[in-house]
């Protein structure tokens, strides 16, 4: 894992001068990303992670090739790994990063290895990693429905990435500014000039004001056109000249003396390149033999071409020891040399996929997804590629859609609509999880396929009937999440019709199933405006589950208090805030029973009921029962957040925020701003830790229930300096999200200037102006509004 660094040497090909592992260009930092980097390191703590996203040949690569070598220095064990496939029996990998110095391990392609990412954090939570100076890095093109996924996976991964020790970067922190890149030019086109000694004299730099030489790659390569006398623009030209000095300079010298065709290498080197990381030379000769021009050839000169390309374009340190061939590198290159094959002879697409293993048929649907990402022209490869076999490319797709992004998904929805396939469609909807925010249509497409092979009937099977009505629920919840209302509340209605009609006719059996339909038909026509007929479906579902959890209170009790809840909230938006509090009264003795039987379990739902029904009862005037509520969340929260800080402290913010408000309008001053003042130094630390906007929020809420508790006490002058800490702490979101953040400014400036009338003293008008100058109704008492700390 050690070894970060590739010796480039003239036998391999030109284009190794711009592959990052190669390092032959000085590194420069840009903003301080390198001592940022190292700073986090250095941090006291245990376990902690960050993920870095940008485009290929943003410098991430590099970036943590420099931080390695650093820390290495420094007496760390640092370095790239490249764990093998998961889902085998070996587990030797981990077991080998046993943490007995800190260590800094980086995963590069981090999308695409979300399995191992888990295994990893797993097991370095399970052992004393958790509580050594460990340090993981994630690099990714982008963070896609890979990221959320991985956050929400158990054994304490979940939290782990979703808590204060993991850290996200800003995606555009690797982009190079416009006035750096004239320093970076001159870089790489003086070490190129010394490694090269071409006998030109040296070209000057193009327009790096142009978008691409954002990119580090693209300024390096078109310092590597100059450093041979040429001054080249475009990033496809730029990407043609590397390709064909690659070509004259590098394969030609050597297909002499193999007596091997250019166009027969030139193929043997796409196909190479489409395949991704290849384990094996036998593995390495049956692909390129794939290729029309190669087929005939004897397997003397099948191994001479796969060695020349190894010897070209030698596989990364990472991977090193267990990839005997990658094809052409770096990223980009290989992906335009994909692209120009493809367009020369789009038969190579067949010769890929034919009889892949679906390990290296997503390798390769992962390529041309990444090369449609960046020139979406080149998006008809990906759908051609499917065309070819669909049923034996839907499954490694709907995993490229996952982990690289659209337009996997978008190419595999179409397919699926133009040929429907009951297997295909029933293998993949079970692979698509439940709350994945993308692939809605994909998901949408398959839900109604599967709908006409479960058509009604009287005489159906009990799995049919359960597999109809599950369909509609999945295809409401879809057509939801896609803003198409009606057609979601058509399916909702047919999954309790469905259900109401076994029920009658089996009730142990689909009673619960229908429950389940009520409940979330409620939460769609509420969603959807039809707020009566949301009440009455509510009302029936929980009148469902109080049946059930009569007989059965430790499999039904949680279904009926979520139910409940469900009506409180449809309840109070229809200003039946009194029926809102007997409900969430009931779902809070039911969650009371449950905590005192499974502690473990139950506790935090509970938790969450009393913060709902603590802002039913102060609506309605209930100030001593919401306080006792509130209270109660609160002690709660508190155990549970020395238990897992990362998970409760947030929740535990809010409720002391909660608890504050409560403790002021029962005229429990000092207590009110105690409360509240815990709650500030709580929220200071999740912003200073985490660096979550979401923080920066609660942040300032819980400011402005300082500054409003101070200023029933009194305290004037201390509620002026809170209501401005809370602005200022706001003021960066509302500037990024006006619309969003629009209400809660507009409330805060005006408790400022009403603190500050009643301070005497003059509002800041250089903070206030440009932000007054973006709102345009005038500002409302922020008046205690208390947030749901669930």
């Amino acid at each position: 894992m050690e070894n970060v660094r590739l010796d480039w040497q003239p036998p391999q090909a030109t284009s190794g001068l711009l592959r990052a592992f190669c390092a032959v260009v000085p590194f420069r930092e840009r903003s301080g990303e390198l001592a940022d980097l190292l700073d986090w390191c250095a941090k006291p703590g245990g376990l902690s992670v960050r993920l870095y996203t940008g485009g290929a040949g943003s410098g991430k690569t590099r970036l943590l090739i420099e931080g390695c070598t650093a820390l290495q220095r420094a007496g760390w064990r640092a370095g790239f790994l490249a764990p093998p496939p998961t889902d085998g029996p070996d587990s030797r990998w981990l077991e080998a990063l046993t943490p007995d110095r800190p260590l800094l391990i980086v995963i590069d392609d981090a999308s695409e290895r979300t399995q191992a990412i888990f295994a990893l954090a797993a097991h370095l939570l399970r052992g004393n990693a958790a509580d050594r100076q460990v340090r993981i890095v994630l690099l990714a093109r982008r963070r896609g429905e890979w990221w959320p996924l991985l956050c929400g996976c158990e054994a304490g991964v979940g939290p782990l990435l979703r808590g204060r020790r993991t850290e996200v970067v800003a995606d555009d922190i690797l982009e190079l500014p416009p006035a750096m890149r004239r320093s970076f030019f001159a870089d790489a086109r003086a070490a190129f000039i010394g490694r090269l000694a071409p006998a030109r004299p040296a070209a000057d730099p193009p327009d790096l004001d142009q978008p691409h030489f954002a990119q580090v790659f693209f300024v390096h390569a078109a310092a590597f056109a100059a450093a041979l006398g040429r001054t080249i623009q475009g990033a496809d030209e730029l990407l043609d000249f590397v390709l064909r000095y690659d070509r004259e300079e590098g394969w030609r010298p050597r297909l002499a003396a193999i007596d091997l065709p250019m166009p027969m290498f030139a193929q043997a080197a796409a196909l190479a390149t489409l395949a991704g990381d290849v384990p094996s030379e036998a593995e390495a000769r049956a692909i390129v033999s794939r290729g029309r021009r190669l087929r005939e050839l004897p397997a003397e000169a099948v191994g001479h071409a796969v060695a020349t390309l190894r010897a070209l374009y030698p596989p990364a340190p990472p991977i090193a020891d267990r990839v005997w061939l990658s094809g052409v590198q770096p990223a980009l290159l290989a992906e335009h040399l994909v692209a120009r094959s493809l367009a020369a002879s789009s038969g190579l697409l067949r010769a890929a996929f034919d009889d892949a293993p679906t390990w290296r048929a997503k390798q390769s649907l992962g390529l041309l997804c990444r090369l449609a990402q960046r020139r979406p022209s080149e998006a008809r490869w990906l759908a051609h590629a499917l065309t070819v076999n669909l049923k034996d490319l839907a499954i490694p797709a709907l995993q490229v859609a996952v982990e690289t992004g659209e337009p996997a998904g978008q190419a595999l929805t179409a397919l699926i609509e133009a040929h429907p396939d009951p297997q295909i469609a029933e293998s993949l909807l079970v692979r698509i999880p439940e709350d994945m925010t993308g692939l809605q249509e994909l998901a949408v497409t398959l839900c109604r396929q599967l709908l006409k092979l479960h058509p009604p009937s009287p005489s159906a099977k009990s799995a049919d009937t359960e597999r109809r009505a599950a369909l509609y629920m999945m295809l409401a919840k879809r057509l939801s999440d896609l803003g198409r209302d009606r057609a979601a509340l058509a399916a909702a209605a047919e999954s309790v019709s469905v259900l109401g009609q076994a029920a009658v006719a089996q009730p142990e059996r689909f009673r619960a199933d229908l429950g389940a339909a009520l409940n979330n038909y409620a939460v769609l026509l509420h969603a959807h405006g039809r707020t009566d007929h949301a009440i009455a479906s509510a009302s029936a579902a929980a009148d469902v589950y109080r049946v059930l959890a009569r007989t059965k209170p430790e499999e039904f009790g949680s279904r009926l208090a979520s139910c409940l809840e469900t009506a409180a909230r449809i309840l109070t938006a229809a200003d039946r805030k009194d029926d809102a509090v007997a409900a969430l009264a009931e779902a809070a003795a039911i969650g009371r029973e449950a905590a005192r039987r499974q502690p473990a379990v139950g506790r935090a739902p509970l938790a969450v009921t009393l913060n709902l029904l603590a802002g039913s009862m102060r609506s309605v005037g209930q100030r001593q029962a919401a306080l006792a509520a509130t209270s109660e969340a609160a002690e709660i929260l508190r155990a549970l957040a020395q238990e897992r800080p990362d998970a409760f402290e947030p929740k535990l913010a809010l409720c002391l925020s909660n608890l504050a408000i409560d403790l002021s309008a029962c005229g429990q001053r000092a207590e009110a701003i105690a409360a509240a003042e815990e709650s500030v130094t709580l929220h200071r630390l999740l912003v200073t830790t985490r660096g979550d906007p979401r923080a920066a929020e609660g942040l300032a809420r819980g400011l402005a229930t300082l500054g409003s508790c101070q200023t029933g006490d009194g305290r004037t002058l201390a509620a002026v300096a809170a209501f401005r800490e809370a602005i200022c702490t706001l003021m960066p979101r509302f500037m990024a999200e006006p619309e969003a953040m629009r209400a809660l400014m507009a409330a805060m400036i005006g408790d400022y200037r009403r603190a500050c009338a009643r301070a005497g003293e003059a509002p800041d008008a250089a903070l206030l102006e440009p932000l007054e100058q973006r709102l345009s109704p005038p500002p409302a008492s922020l008046a205690l509004v208390a947030t749901d700390a669930g």
